[in-house]
């Protein structure tokens, strides 16, 4: 498997190095971003009847593109940075939203519309990750947390040659028949929870398999842009037919030049994420840990810088 991952690694290299000899030209080259941040304070005087806890919220989105497009060939980059960090009473700060994308794409056109390309994402998170049992309180009232995640425990990389068909700018269909997924697990305290049991002790898993990413953007009214993308990729050699998914959807509201508001969705389904489950019949957990759909969503109001130019 890792022989097979390293040849389509070699490919893409391969594809990419030719492309290079295109003579650079910065004509070719859109580039630009949108930064957001946003802060909520709630605090309360020292007589208020409605009782509360004061919380800090601050959170930021960074998402920064560069695209080319030449006679030949076509190369999309994007970059999706996500912080978050909430604090409620005297509690530390804890993290709300973490998130690193990185995508890129290099197609050579076969047509206006069709275009042989060779893809690269990779998809992490910044900070130490903690899950909050509800109901489960440390013996000094403390919420009870759980070690979860890290920089690179997960980490995705996902490797593609395939075909990429964009009948406009905000449509885009890409689907590999192969394709390369890496699970990368730096702390092997951690192995379990992202990889198949087999995996205990180890930092990192290769599958080959066929990926399909959709991506669609749309001007719903003049001031508010929907914009979605969706992964699939589904194992030839284990459980073919079982299918990975990650699906994220943001809504932007323009309200002016510098605020805005924003809703974003994120779905995941991935057959070697499992979690504890209760059996409904007993009230207790399952003996095994079963894989089940996580979602996300993020409302955020706030402040919003754009540059570069309008996609």
């Amino acid at each position: 498997m890792k022989k097979t991952f390293l040849l389509l690694i070699t490919s893409i290299w391969c594809f990419a190095n030719v492309a290079a000899q295109e003579p650079a030209d910065t004509s070719k080259w859109t580039t630009g971003g949108v930064f957001t941040a946003n802060f909520t304070n709630t605090g309360f005087g020292t007589y208020w009847q409605g009782g509360g806890i004061p919380s800090i919220a601050i959170t930021g989105l960074l998402n920064v593109y560069a695209d080319m497009n030449a006679e030949k060939y076509k190369w999309q980059n994007s970059l999706d940075l996500a912080y978050g960090a909430l604090k409620q009473g005297e509690r530390d700060f804890i993290k709300a939203d973490d998130r690193i994308d990185f995508n890129t794409k290099l197609g050579y056109k076969l047509s206006e519309k069709l275009l042989m390309s060779a893809m690269l994402n990779f998809r992490t998170q910044f900070d130490v990750g903690f899950e909050f049992p509800e109901g489960q309180f440390e013996p000094d009232g403390t919420p009870v947390r759980n070690y979860i995640s890290q920089t690179f425990a997960p980490a995705y990389i996902n490797l593609g040659l395939g075909f990429d068909y964009q009948p406009n700018k905000d449509f885009s269909l890409y689907f590999a028949p192969v394709s390369g997924k890496g699970t990368i697990v730096t702390d092997t305290s951690l192995t379990t929870r992202y990889l198949p049991e087999e995996f205990i002790g180890k930092k990192a898993r290769f599958e080959l398999g066929s990926f399909l990413k959709l991506k669609y953007r749309r001007v719903l009214t003049e001031n508010v842009t929907l914009e979605t993308k969706a992964d699939f990729f589904s194992n030839y050699i284990d459980n073919f037919g079982n299918v990975d998914v990650n699906w994220e959807t943001l809504i932007n509201f323009k309200v002016n030049k510098y605020i805005s508001a924003s809703f974003f969705t994120h779905l995941i389904y991935d057959d070697d994420i499992r979690f504890e489950v209760e059996n409904p019949a007993t009230g207790m957990p399952f003996a095994t840990k079963r894989p089940r759909t996580q979602f996300k969503h993020v409302l955020s109001i706030g402040l919003t810088y754009a540059f570069g130019a309008k996609k």
